[in-house]
């Protein structure tokens, strides 16, 4: 009986876990929607602007398409957070959201969501690219 309860809770604290890392990829898509059209708008470079133009116009296609998959599986997502404006450099913001999304996907343990995540992973890393070089 002792050893049923500790696989029990073994399994709820994965379950957690993998919950968790769900509600930050969750959250950090739309993050990423929100704060790069402003990002967006506010440069004076046309490479940054038309960089920028395509990661948040891609970015909600991809974000649509995890949740919805996400939630044919588990039901509908509640957890949405607070999002907070970010004012500083765009190449800064991409490359802390696309390390953090990294950072995350091994909580992720359907491979179609992980695909998924990797097209927006790859997104941002075309888009660093693209900030870090074009002028």
């Amino acid at each position: 009986m002792l050893e049923k309860i500790k696989k029990e809770a073994k399994n709820l604290l994965k379950n957690e876990t993998a919950t968790n890392s769900y509600s930050c990829i969750i959250n950090c898509f739309f993050d990423i929607k929100h704060n790069t059209h402003p990002l967006h708008l506010e440069t004076n470079s046309y490479a940054q602007h038309m960089a920028l133009n395509t990661l948040y116009e891609d970015i909600i296609g991809i974000a649509d398409r995890f949740v919805e998959s996400y939630q044919g599986k588990y039901g509908i997502f509640k957890g949405y957070e607070n999002i907070v404006t970010y004012k500083g450099n765009p190449i800064d913001y991409v490359k802390m959201k696309v390390e953090y999304m990294e950072s995350e996907r091994g909580g992720i343990k359907e491979g179609y969501l992980q695909q998924i995540l990797d097209e927006g992973i790859e997104l941002m890393y075309s888009t660093l690219y693209k900030l870090k070089e074009l002028k």
